[in-house]
């Protein structure tokens, strides 16, 4: 495969023809193709041999009932153009999420002593469409980042390539096919997969640069305004939207077949999904695994609003029901401290009493007080009771949005996106 974002293209030259090459590898002189006639088919009609369709792809000759050039079933070719992208700085923390990316290829470039250098212009064809490209900067310096399926087919012309690599299109690459029509047809690698946890980042005015701890740098012209970022590179222009990624891996035997195996270790048998998730979700996760969400940048980490009816629940339905939980309390009644220390020669100071000295304990006792079942427990008038019931407010406010759905009590609050 040739990969698009390296440097130049190399080519040592083999075949020294000033015209194209046809499926064998043999010069077709531009001087031997007829052109898209209209003569009355005369002797000098050659029937079937290549002719110029207009566009730099050739078709085949037809003598009846007049000399023409049939192109009607050659591929389709039409050159890419690369568009015109301006770059614009700008601090680019935060969360990224691809919304859109358009494919263009720029020429092939071949040189060589005796020929000087070509352009020969290419295609994008079939596209793809499962693209993912997920950025992360969280900090200066630092980024995580996931890029995937930049693969795609591209087409260029045998009669441009064919002086440099002397071969009809696998000259250029092994798996490059003539598809017809001199035309050539390739497997495109824009992006290996890559992804990385970290990764260092640096921009300059014009340039963003991702380098992984192995593989080489990945440097993308950019620009930034309030709600996206748009990466530039050579074949394809992607424009993130800023996002916020957020959640956790949902436990593997909440998940369906369907969603079991999508991350790491959680694996569908026996009808179930079984295994042990990861605790976090790493950057290809978001958007994919159950649990690991992507959100519009404005959500918040909110508390849950308790509904009215948590004391109706039983315990199944109380944990399963946000805002409620299912609480132990402490009961009984209020207890001199004084007549609890001659008793039993207990201050419970953690329940409210106060020692005075070592004969006297003032104050009273509340079992409210004791939060522990063992603690209530060992004072005679206090029972343990449990129950559906509000918990305590918790600060969810104060948690990262990556961890606010680890916490009870907590939510996200906002436009889901994927």
């Amino acid at each position: 495969m040739f990969v698009l974002f390296g440097r130049r293209w190399l080519a040592v030259p083999v075949c020294f023809a000033l015209f194209g090459c046809d499926s064998g590898g043999a010069p077709i002189a531009a001087d031997d193709r007829p052109s898209a006639g209209g003569a009355s088919a005369g002797p000098g009609c050659s029937l079937g041999t290549p002719c110029n369709c207009g566009n730099g792809v050739y078709g085949l000759t037809r003598c009846e009932p007049v000399e023409s050039c049939d192109c009607a079933d050659c591929p389709e070719f039409e050159p890419d153009v690369r568009p015109e992208f301006e770059t614009c700085p700008g601090t680019v923390l935060g969360d990224w999420s691809l919304e859109s990316a358009e494919f263009y290829l720029e020429p092939l470039r071949f040189s060589s002593q005796s020929l000087g250098s070509r352009e020969c212009p290419m295609q994008v064809v079939a596209a793809p469409q499962d693209v993912r490209l997920n950025l992360s900067v969280p900090t200066r310096g630092h980024a995580l980042f996931d890029i995937s399926g930049f693969a795609f087919a591209t087409r260029y012309l045998d009669a441009c390539s064919a002086p440099f690599v002397g071969a009809a299109c696998a000259g250029v690459d092994e798996a490059c096919k003539l598809i017809g029509c001199g035309v050539c047809e390739c497997p495109t690698i824009a992006f290996s997969a890559q992804r990385s946890d970290s990764s260092l980042i640096s921009l300059d005015s014009t340039t963003l640069s991702l380098k992984a701890e192995s593989g080489a740098p990945v440097s993308f012209e950019y620009c930034l305004d309030d709600a996206h970022l748009t990466l530039n590179a050579r074949g394809f222009t992607a424009k993130l939207r800023k996002v916020a990624f957020v959640g956790a891996p949902s436990a593997c035997e909440s998940r369906e077949a369907s969603d079991c195996e999508l991350g790491a270790y959680c694996k569908w048998a026996s009808g179930k999904c079984s295994g042990s998730a990861l605790s976090s979700c790493l950057i290809q996760d978001f958007g994919v695994v159950p649990g690991c969400m992507v959100y519009a940048p404005d959500a918040t980490c909110e508390p849950v609003e308790s509904p009215e009816d948590c004391a109706d629940h039983e315990r199944a339905s109380c944990v399963a029901t946000h805002g409620c939980d299912w609480l132990g309390t402490c009961r009984g009644p209020s207890i001199d401290c004084q007549e609890l220390w001659l008793r039993s020669g207990v201050c419970d100071t953690d329940a409210g009493c106060q020692k005075v000295d070592t004969e006297n304990c003032a104050g009273t006792a509340e079992c409210p007080k004791h939060t522990s079942q063992e603690r209530c427990t060992e004072l005679n008038q206090c029972s343990w009771v449990t129950g559906c019931g509000v918990p305590d407010a918790v600060p969810c406010n104060d948690y990262p949005l990556t961890e606010c759905t680890t916490h009870k009590g907590c939510e996200l609050v906002g436009t889901r996106l994927k």
